[in-house]
């Protein structure tokens, strides 16, 4: 001997997702996913350094000449490098990342 009981159940109301508050969300992240991640290129007249440059990296293949030993009897050799920088490196310069990166 069971017996129903028809309580009235409290529901909350549902959130409806306008479609066009959807089409805005993908369009911001459509556009900060390729301020990041899109690079461009550059060359620089330094020897032939190219960079690919992106808010969230660097991808820079050094190609300098630089000179070794005494001015006197000078040897110059060519540095041919491939390095990435994340983050907060993406944001200085291809001179500050020269620099920093050998010194010079």
């Amino acid at each position: 001997m069971t017996t129903e009981m028809n309580l009235p159940v409290e529901s909350k109301p549902k959130k409806k997702t306008s479609v066009k508050r959807l089409i805005i969300i993908s369009i911001v992240t459509l556009i900060i996913g390729t301020l990041l991640f899109v690079p461009y290129h550059g060359v620089y007249k330094d020897g032939g350094t190219q960079e690919w440059r992106a808010l969230g990296y660097v991808v820079v293949k050094w190609h300098r000449i630089y000179m070794e030993g005494t001015p006197e009897k000078p040897v110059y050799k060519n540095r041919n490098d491939l390095r990435v920088y994340i983050f907060p490196l993406s944001l200085l310069d291809n001179g500050t990342l020269y620099k920093m990166e050998y010194g010079e």
